[in-house]
């Protein structure tokens, strides 16, 4: 990941419940809403590299299991 020093301002429509999801993801993880966005992308970013190279992204427990398969990238 590349880490600019610039930054640049953006207006982001979103529905409420979407808002009050971010919210609750922002407090949940102790961070702020443009934290949990910044994170969302570079997570993102992460599951389309691994989808690109034939690869599968997916949640392991413990003992590396799967516990759920991520689609939809």
């Amino acid at each position: 990941m590349v880490t600019d020093t610039k930054t640049v301002q953006m207006t982001l429509s979103m529905s409420p419940a979407l808002e009050a999801k971010l919210a609750r993801l922002a407090v949940a993880s102790n961070s702020t809403e443009a934290d949990v966005l910044l994170k969302a992308i570079a997570l993102y970013e992460v599951a389309l590299l691994a989808k690109l190279q034939g690869r599968d992204v997916a949640v392991l427990d413990e003992e590396k299991c799967v516990v759920s398969e991520i689609d939809g990238i």
